[in-house]
């Protein structure tokens, strides 16, 4: 991940201001080998094929869709599951389940959390682990939201050394329905391939663009100077992308290209993490 700062502009003026850091270390349960979670938070079905029905139809101006965000409401002080560590470090933990969801993603309210807190998301099998995320990932929205997490079982943990009631809520899971990381490396053909020889006088201009993840839906856009060239760097997208999700939220991921002129895929380069109007 890069983290970059970026002002987007729309029609209004966003500002990304916070990188979505995260200190490289191992949650709790695993390094103490914590009992295993007993239950798991269970989602409503998703009927995707009314969702894929849905994005068949004429979509006019609107974002490409992939997932589905279902509202939920999951307080850390009453739901879960709490273990004090070896260490002495309290852990709270919890499993949710979107059946036959490509991959999570968790949307907290009201994330404010102490110095000594930490924060992760991860698979069921442990594979893929997103944190641990502190108090230097606050914004002043207090909202949060975490990467895809590929499943369809996201564990949120927690891990402190307080003992004081925790703020933050689970207010939304998006259930991707579309696969998004195969979404991002399918064949196009409405353009050129920036590897091509024709792309070769543009560099500037291809390192400028980036596809943009509004939580549940896709965009595209590029970075743009202005007329004091100094060097601000803003976003500019259509206006109709803005849309779904607090631009809170939003990541610009950057350097999405084939290694070659004739590939059909490519990887999702780094991104940068959030935006304020």
């Amino acid at each position: 991940m890069k983290n970059l700062y970026i002002k987007t502009l729309f029609l209004c003026f966003f500002t990304i201001q916070y990188g979505q850091d995260f200190v490289d270390i191992q949650p709790i349960s695993m390094r103490y080998n914590l009992p295993a979670l007993s239950n798991e938070v269970e989602l409503p079905f998703v009927d995707v094929q009314k969702l894929v029905d849905e994005d068949n139809q004429p979509r006019g101006a609107k974002p490409l869709r992939y997932g589905y965000n279902q509202p939920v409401s999951i307080n850390p002080n009453l739901d879960g599951e709490w273990h004090i560590a070896p260490s002495g470090e309290r852990v709270w933990r919890v499993a949710i389940r979107s059946e036959d969801a490509y991959s999570l993603r968790i949307f907290l309210e009201n994330f404010i959390l102490n110095d000594s807190a930490r924060l992760f998301f991860y698979s069921e099998s442990n594979e893929y682990i997103y944190g641990a995320y502190t108090s230097l990932n606050h914004n002043e929205d207090n909202i949060f939201s975490s990467p895809l997490v590929p499943g369809d079982v996201v564990v949120v943990e927690y891990n402190d050394f307080g003992n004081e009631l925790l703020n933050f809520n689970v207010s939304s899971v998006v259930h991707d329905y579309k696969n998004f990381y195969s979404m991002i490396n399918r064949d196009r053909n409405c353009g050129m391939n920036v590897n091509c020889d024709e792309g070769s006088d543009y560099e500037n201009q291809i390192n400028s663009v980036a596809w943009l993840d509004l939580g549940w839906s896709i965009c595209s856009g590029g970075m743009v100077n202005n007329t004091s060239q100094d060097l601000t760097p803003y976003f500019l997208t259509a206006d109709h992308c803005v849309s779904g999700s607090s631009p809170s939220n939003y990541r610009f991921y950057f350097n999405y290209e084939t290694s070659g002129c004739s590939g059909n895929n490519a990887g999702y380069g780094s991104y940068a993490y959030s935006s304020q109007m």
